[in-house]
């Protein structure tokens, strides 16, 4: 069953078998909590999300049409954008949430500072943060989930030339965020490496 394409299997989960559900769970789930966990940083959170994504996935699979499987793709994405959507504004309104708390130990604690992988990621995620939403979403798709641009421009509705456009214009951002912050892949001696 594993073998079978994206249709036949869907065919399969629409009449209520769970081991071809299970195939596509494996099929999805690692570009899915890829996606959710670069938005959350936070591992819990993100495979609650891609729970709350195939719970709602199952319940909702026998209205999907099935016309390819970009179009697919973009129908379980955009489940999931909504759950996270769902997500930032609950924590939004909670007082003193973990992710200020967070912020404010990882100012103040020096010794993972010193740790190069660290470092870098750090940088990185705070570049990342500083992006636009279109930006974090598209680099998002396509480099943690690894969607092809076509299943990209179905999650976002927008033509394929589209989407390689916006991540290229991303990727230009994210460049020069770093930059700004004294990130540089030159071999400045002054500048931190990324």
């Amino acid at each position: 069953m594993e073998d079978l394409p994206l249709q036949a299997l869907l065919e399969r989960v629409r009449s209520g078998s769970h081991d071809a559900f299970r195939v596509l769970f494996d099929r999805l789930n690692d570009r899915l909590f890829a996606h959710a966990y670069a938005h959350t940083k936070e591992r819990e959170s993100a495979k609650d999300l891609v729970q709350e994504t195939f719970i709602d996935l199952w319940r909702g699979v026998e209205s999907f049409s099935y016309r390819s499987d970009q179009e697919f793709h973009g129908f379980v994405f955009l489940i999931l954008k909504r759950k996270l959507t769902k997500y930032y504004s609950e924590r939004k309104r909670a007082p003193g949430s973990l992710d200020q708390r967070m912020e404010e130990v990882g100012d103040r604690d020096e010794t993972l500072a010193i740790v190069p992988e660290y470092e870098y990621h750090r940088g990185l995620m705070k570049g990342f943060d500083q992006l636009s939403e279109t930006s974090r979403e598209i680099l998002s798709l396509r480099n943690w989930s690894d969607l092809s641009f076509k299943e990209i421009a179905h999650v976002l509705d927008i033509s394929e030339s589209a989407a390689k456009v916006r991540h290229h214009r991303a990727i230009g951002e994210l460049r020069d965020t770093l930059i700004a912050q004294g990130y540089d892949r030159t071999d400045n001696p002054t500048a931190k490496r990324i």
